[in-house]
Parts: structure tokens; sequence; C-alpha cells
């Protein structure tokens, strides 16, 4: 018995060495589950009659559990999610509200996001006007229940996402947008200039995993003291802009001045991704 316990015991260290269990990492700081916000700007309508302005979010899965989502395929490698829209305060003056990215007929969450992994997909940027929330339904693999007729009984969790929420990204995005239509109060860094502190961005697992490769340019507005105010992506692939926002934002400067007075200034932060 003990030699075959010990056999046992041998095996599956083994098969721990051959297959490494992945660590999760889990935000304490944040909720179970969330939607962020990822960027606004024009996309390729899913459907019929959507607008070109649309704003990409994040669903996060920040659990120690797995999750079943209702996905569905929309092409250029993207994935989209089936949502509803609604309205905050209901409105009856409102005459028409879009109805979001409903399954066709009755479907319940099918497809599997893990623990500590998430989705970045897209809205139609009219489906999160003033008073409008998305909601998402989704389902904890450990909740399902089978029936004695073997069918299963499926819980539902909602997650939703309010369209106030974007207020706050949507100034600094309009911020920097006009940086590039008005003449610039202060001007802009001589373009040789280079940062005192500048991070390299972390090549992102799913990036390196599909080979993605190229440059994210993002325009940045460099305060008095010489760090990142404001950061906004001008182009680059979608997997690669969030840790490439991440090093703007910890980047270093060299205070520019004015006669003997420090004024902010914006310049632009190219990165390069090599698999």
């Amino acid at each position: 018995m003990r030699k075959a316990n010990f056999i046992i015991i041998l095996l599956f260290l083994c098969i721990t060495q051959v297959f490494p269990q992945e660590k999760v990492k889990i935000d304490s700081s944040k909720p179970s589950v969330y939607i962020d916000f990822v960027r606004i700007g024009k996309g390729e309508p899913i459907r019929i009659g959507d607008s070109e302005k649309r704003v990409w979010l994040r669903f996060v899965n920040n659990t120690k559990w797995s999750l079943h989502l209702s996905l569905f395929g929309v092409g250029n490698n993207e994935i989209g999610i089936h949502y509803e829209v609604e309205e905050i305060i209901k409105d009856y003056s409102k005459k028409e509200i879009p109805t979001g990215y409903r399954p066709l007929g009755a479907r319940s969450p099918d497809s599997e996001l893990k623990s500590g992994k998430s989705i970045v997909f897209s809205v139609p940027r009219n489906h999160l006007a003033d008073n409008l929330k998305i909601k998402i339904n989704y389902t904890y693999l450990w909740e399902y229940t089978k029936n004695l007729d073997n069918s299963y009984t499926i819980p539902v969790n909602i997650i939703y996402f309010y369209s106030y929420e974007l207020k706050k990204y949507l100034k600094t995005e309009d911020k920097l947008a006009s940086s590039n239509k008005k003449p610039l109060t202060v001007g802009h860094y001589p373009p040789n200039s280079k940062p005192t502190i500048k991070p390299a961005p972390k090549y992102p697992k799913a990036a390196r995993i599909m080979n993605v490769s190229g440059e994210v340019v993002i325009n940045i507005l460099v305060d008095e003291k010489g760090n990142v105010e404001e950061a906004k992506v001008v182009s680059g692939h979608a997997l690669l802009r969030l840790e490439s926002l991440k090093a703007a934002k910890m980047t270093k400067f060299k205070p520019h001045k004015i006669g003997c007075k420090p004024v902010k200034v914006y310049s632009t932060l190219v990165y390069h991704f090599v698999p």
C-alpha cells in the first residue's frame, strides 16, 4: 500500500512539473467581475444600422472560478458579447431604446472565461447614450445544478456598465483630441527631446501567443513637473494598447520652461513590439 501511494505521489509530482499550473492574478481591490473602459473610436459596424463610432470595453473575470458568457464571432479576430440595453431611469418620453446584441432565441451563457482572464469587446456609441446602460448575463460553472431528469438549472448573474461611467474617460479623450485641432497654448517638446525615464511596456501574453507585433503611438500631455498628466492612444493593435498606456503614464521628462516658468507641453511616445 505504501509503495502504491508513493507511486501515485510521484506521478502527481511529475505531471505538475510537465504541466505546471498557471498562476492566476486576482486583484483584491477590484470587484469579482467588472467591466473597464478601453477606448472610443471608429470601427466596423457589427450589425446593419450600427454607427461607426464605437466604445471598446473589457469584461474581467477577477475570481478563482471559471464563468460562462454568451459570445459570438465578429470577424477580424474580434469577439462580441451578447447584451441588452436598458434605461438607467425609466423615461417614457424616449421613443426608442436600442435592443443591444441579443442572442437569437432563448440562450444561456455557454462560452467559458477562465479565472483571471478578460475579453475586449465593442458596442455602438449610441448604446451608451445618456441615461442608458448595457446588461450582460453570466454564470459561474459551479452554479450549474443537475436535476432528476438530467436537465440543468442555470442561475444567471447580471453586470451593468452605465453611460455615466464614460464621462470621466471622455473628458480626457476630448482634451487630447482637441490638441490635434487647435494650436497648443504652450507648444510641443522639441522632436528630439528624450524622456529622463521611459519604462518599456510589458509584452502582453495574449499578443505574444497570437504573434502580434507593431508599434503603438501615444499622444501625451506633460505637466509642469515633467510627469505625464494625460495619455491617449493614436494608433496600434488593441492587444498592445493597455500596456503601452501604462508605460506612457510612468514616463518622466525634464520640466519644459518658457523663460523661468515651467509649463505644460504635448509630446508623442512610440513603442515598438517585436515577438
